[in-house]
């Protein structure tokens, strides 16, 4: 088999593979043969239709059959005798393929574009200070407060707002059950918005075991058509009213929720964990901006497969997001979907021109992740999850994704020795890189 290389930009490749007519000769016999055993027609015995009317009838299918076997297994091996490593799917074209000579084809690949880096220590940047007010501690230490709050049952007091409520509910529409609209032993925080507005309101100042009749208006927009501008009845009764109780801050406070023995230590360790995070942030911005500085100087094409395949993660962060806000996302047409894309693009060339300029680095100064490292990394993620990182490694083993574990590693501690090694000078902002 002969194969050929071009390299039609420094991020793609063009092989040309001749699979000669000694191993496609045999391909195609098979073909007929396997075709003469299944097919009939007119006047022939299945299995006694001259090989002549065969090829006159299927030989445009003999023809894709042989190609769609022999240019997936050939490519394989030409991608090894090439050395060449592709980064998705390949566009094939095929040159030529007449009965008796060899099959030729061009398969296009994105690769990897050869890349030294150069002028990536010493890089400078301005690095802010950042400080933890008080304000910010004690409005952390309220919302530790609130995590903490429960509800507790309070018999002979009327349900007001934020209290939870324990409903019974059933819905009619011009009397007839609404659909959906019937529910037990539902909890509901007055207020919250989580429940139909109308009824949570309309359920104020009722007290445990009463029943009342809610009107609700449905508006012109609301999401259920048949339900649009129609006015509905909900007879509602409250099993259980339950006011929220938020613990005091004091000592006891501290040892419940912050492992510490008072509520001053508790203070010192919430400021070291904001202060922490603060810094983790920062550095963060601090990371980027520098990664910016070093692009600049060291332009790369970047590959369209690995673009393509950065625009669908932050699709997919973008949609995840919005159903972690309870939004609902219903199917896209082919002009939206064009849409959100490109409005990504941007930003995925960004990230993968970084990426490829951290794995570049990385060899270049011999940065390596090691099996102790990636185990620590696994606990570190799965601490409080329930799981072993033992667990956890088989899952992501099992699933294929160590080794995409293992680059984010690499980069984050490439991305660490840059910062590392760059002139950092203190400032009030960040750079702002043109």
């Amino acid at each position: 088999m002969r194969v050929s290389v071009e390299e039609v930009s420094p991020s793609r490749r063009a092989l040309t593979v001749e699979v000669p007519a000694d191993r496609v000769g045999p391909r195609v016999e098979a073909a007929y043969r396997t075709l003469g055993q299944r097919v009939s027609l007119p006047g022939f015995r299945k299995g006694r239709v001259p090989r002549a009317l065969l090829e006159q009838r299927f030989r445009g299918q003999v023809r894709e059959d042989v190609i769609r076997e022999l240019i997936p297994e050939s490519y394989v091996e030409a991608l090894r005798e090439a050395h060449v490593e592709p980064l998705g799917d390949p566009t094939v074209e095929v040159v030529s393929f007449e009965e008796g000579q060899p099959l030729r084809y061009r398969a296009v690949v994105d690769v990897k574009p050869p890349l030294e880096v150069k002028d990536y220590l010493g890089v400078p940047v301005t690095r802010k200070e950042v400080t933890v007010t008080d304000e910010e501690v004690e409005a952390l230490l309220q919302q530790m407060r609130e995590r903490a709050a429960e509800y507790v049952p309070m018999e002979g007091w009327p349900a007001l707002k934020e209290d939870l409520c324990i409903l019974d509910y059933h819905g009619t529409v011009n009397g007839r059950p609404l659909k959906g609209g019937r529910g037990s032993q539902v909890s509901v925080v007055l207020g919250s918005g989580t429940f139909l507005p109308a009824v949570e309101e309309g359920l104020v100042g009722a007290q445990k075991g009463e029943t009342r009749e809610v009107r609700v208006n449905f508006p012109d927009t609301y999401p259920r058509k048949e339900l649009r501008g129609k006015r509905a009845a909900f007879t509602v009764t409250v099993r259980e009213v339950k006011k929220k109780r938020v613990p005091a801050l004091d000592d006891e406070f501290a040892k419940a929720v912050g492992g510490v023995g008072t509520l001053r230590e508790l203070r010192e360790k919430v400021r070291g964990d904001l202060l922490g995070f603060k810094e983790r942030e920062r550095d963060g911005e601090v990371k980027v901006q520098l990664l910016a500085r070093i692009a600049e100087t060291n332009p790369v094409e970047v590959p369209a497969a690995l673009v393509e395949a950065e625009v669908d993660a932050l699709v997919a962060e973008m949609l995840h997001a919005l159903a972690a806000q309870g939004a609902r996302i219903r199917g896209l047409d082919e002009t939206k979907t064009r849409n959100i894309r490109a409005k990504f693009r941007d930003a995925a060339v960004q990230r993968v021109h970084h990426r490829l300029l951290l794995e570049a680095i990385a060899a270049q100064e011999g940065v390596t992740v090691s099996d102790q490292e990636l185990h620590e990394e696994l606990e570190r993620a799965a601490a409080g999850t329930g799981r072993s990182a033992t667990a956890l490694w088989e899952a992501l083993e099992k699933e294929g994704r160590v080794p995409g574990l293992r680059g984010e590693l690499l980069q984050r501690k490439t991305a660490d020795l840059l910062l590392s090694r760059a002139r950092v000078s203190p400032g009030h902002d960040l750079i702002q890189v043109p």
